[in-house]
């Protein structure tokens, strides 16, 4: 067995409710999880505008941006990630 299908992924999805590119960020994500690692991830969605201290500690100063929290190293991506070949290439090295 393929020792990369038994990763669990975890994700940090910072946006700003209600902004396009935010919202856009948000479905594409969700899409790409359910495409590529489905029922091997978690992705919690943050807010900025509710939680900026927490956006701050995570070095966060524009929206949307992605955190891939586990496994290590943290992986950081930026934009609307309609790019699903630079999001795959990033998080699962393919």
């Amino acid at each position: 067995m393929n020792q990369d299908n038994d990763k669990e992924y975890r994700f940090l999805l910072f946006v700003a409710f209600g902004q396009k590119n935010s919202v856009e960020a948000l479905k594409n994500v969700k899409d790409f999880l359910e495409r590529h690692l489905k029922g091997r991830h978690e992705l919690r969605t943050v807010d900025v505008t509710k939680d900026s201290k927490f956006a701050l500690e995570k070095g966060v100063y524009f929206t949307p941006m992605l955190i891939m929290t586990h496994p290590l190293p943290e992986t950081y991506l930026a934009g609307d990630m309609s790019d699903y070949e630079r999001m795959k290439k990033t998080i699962v090295g393919q």
